[in-house]
């Protein structure tokens, strides 16, 4: 009787636990659906954006997303043959001109050539949108010495920002920085190490911790970027993604495991797909306000809204409200640049 009695409760909590599945699946799929999507974005003839890491995932969504709205595009690539193709398949549908240009954050000589470049071919940035980025690397540096992570994913963006600065403040740029949920995951155990960011003084390198510094470093830029420019007409906003199928973990080669579950597993059945995942960005530049932080509706699936009620508020605990002006004066120092 007991036996009896215990597959009964058992089948009945299945069920509503199905019922409850199906339910919340039904709920989300139509919120999704109803949320701002591609067909939200306004009509952007006679704009100009400039994308980086613009031939893959969320990069080349976006490109595709502003250009069949009509904006002119730059496509900003480390690799000139991957991006030529990523222009040609894009360029059946965009109602803007797509135009490619070599770019590796990583270096400052090519930073400095590619924003020479666009201000010899482009009269004005509507929107910067600083996307390009790398995650979880083993234990590398560039030809300066820098920790590659750190010198791609922020001071790569900086230095562009500054080399590209009187041209953003003629042209009342929007900047986006593309930030990540990285920005806040392991934020309490491992903030921000600005004595020691390249992992040079002793610190055992972590590629994780290396990724998601530089993570929370993006937020502080954009922060920094509006308490330095806004009065100049430059606004800055920030997003994430959530987790999109993109190629960013399959090159995340420090953490093998890490990377294999998500590669294998994680972007197969659990991931949005790339076109989503670029909605926040898109977001952030055409309808956000300055000081946004934009993220998608579930935390890490769905349309995209603001999160919390100010970049301000987010994320910046009482403990750290020096942090984005000491990072800032630590990326002039490094660059020779925005002193």
């Amino acid at each position: 009787f007991f036996f009896v009695k215990m597959c009964g409760f058992l089948l009945r909590w299945m069920f509503r636990s199905a019922v409850l599945v199906a339910v919340l699946a039904v709920g989300i799929h139509l919120y999704v659906g109803d949320g701002w999507q591609e067909a939200n974005i306004p009509p952007l003839a006679g704009k100009t954006a400039v994308v980086t890491g613009a031939n893959t995932g969320l990069g080349y969504e976006t490109v595709r997303m502003m250009a069949n709205a009509g904006s002119d595009v730059v496509m900003a690539c480390r690799n000139l043959q991957k991006c030529e193709a990523a222009r040609s398949s894009l360029q059946t549908t965009a109602k803007g001109t797509l135009q490619v240009m070599l770019l590796d954050l990583s270096e400052p000589n090519s930073i400095a050539n590619f924003a020479q470049a666009v201000k010899e071919k482009v009269p004005k940035v509507d929107y910067l949108i600083n996307n390009a980025a790398i995650m979880a690397v083993p234990e590398q540096t560039n030809s300066r010495g820098w920790e590659l992570q750190f010198a791609t994913n922020h001071l790569g963006q900086f230095a562009l920002v500054q080399h590209l600065l009187p041209l953003l403040k003629a042209s009342k740029t929007r900047i986006v920085n593309h930030a990540s949920s990285a920005a806040h995951i392991l934020w309490p155990v491992h903030p921000i190490n600005l004595t020691d960011v390249m992992f040079q003084k002793g610190r055992p390198y972590d590629p994780a911790v290396a990724y998601c510094q530089t993570k929370r470093a993006n937020l502080w830029f954009t922060y920094e970027l509006n308490r330095r420019y806004l009065a100049d007409g430059i606004t800055s906003t920030s997003c994430h993604p959530g987790y999109s199928a993109t190629e960013l973990q399959q090159k995340a080669d420090g953490l093998p495991g890490v990377r294999n579950f998500l590669v294998d597993y994680g972007n197969k059945y659990m991931a949005q797909s790339p076109a989503v995942g670029a909605l926040p960005q898109v977001y952030a530049a055409v309808h956000a306000q300055p000081d946004d932080y934009i993220g998608p509706v579930y935390y890490m699936i769905g349309p995209p809204i603001k999160v919390g009620h100010s970049l301000r508020a987010f994320p910046f605990p009482a403990d750290e409200p020096k942090g984005p002006q000491d990072l800032w004066e630590l990326s002039a120092k490094l660059t020779g640049l925005g002193v």
